[in-house]
């Protein structure tokens, strides 16, 4: 497995994976274009297919960052990519917190997250149409 910065050139793959993990709240071709451009956007690679990607976006100028977008293929789920995804992605941003949100009813993303260290810390009502979004957290230990 690789992990490499997305390009413009994946956007097809990268909005399938999307529309299959997410289906009405799925990003646009236009929101992944201009998030491939000008956030940490992350791509997992399996054999040359682009099989998972992440998208981590600044929050003011701090060292803080959001997690805007996770996904993975459902023919590769449940092999520990999300993990790696999460890992190389926390590794590169750099980021000293790390924050998102989650459907309350996408317990398999829930676990992901508890299980690399997130931690709830309020909900927004009704962020996902009818169900609501667990925010999440995550403070990144520098040991220098």
């Amino acid at each position: 497995m690789q992990i490499r910065r997305a390009h413009k050139k994946d956007i097809d793959i990268i909005l399938t994976i999307e529309k299959a993990s997410f289906q009405e709240n799925a990003f646009s071709r236009k929101a992944l274009s201009y998030h491939i451009k000008n956030n940490l956007f992350l791509c997992a690679l399996i054999e040359d297919r682009i099989a998972g990607y992440i998208c981590f976006s600044p929050l003011t100028r701090s060292k803080k960052r959001r997690i805007y977008s996770i996904a993975v293929d459902p023919s590769f789920r449940k092999k520990g990519l999300g993990h790696k995804l999460l890992i190389e992605g926390e590794n590169r941003s750099k980021a000293k917190e790390i924050f998102l949100e989650v459907d309350e009813t996408n317990s398999g993303a829930i676990v992901l997250y508890y299980r690399n260290g997130f931690r709830e810390f309020g909900r927004y009502e009704k962020y996902y149409g009818d169900t609501d979004a667990i925010r999440m957290k995550k403070i990144i230990k520098l040991f220098t």
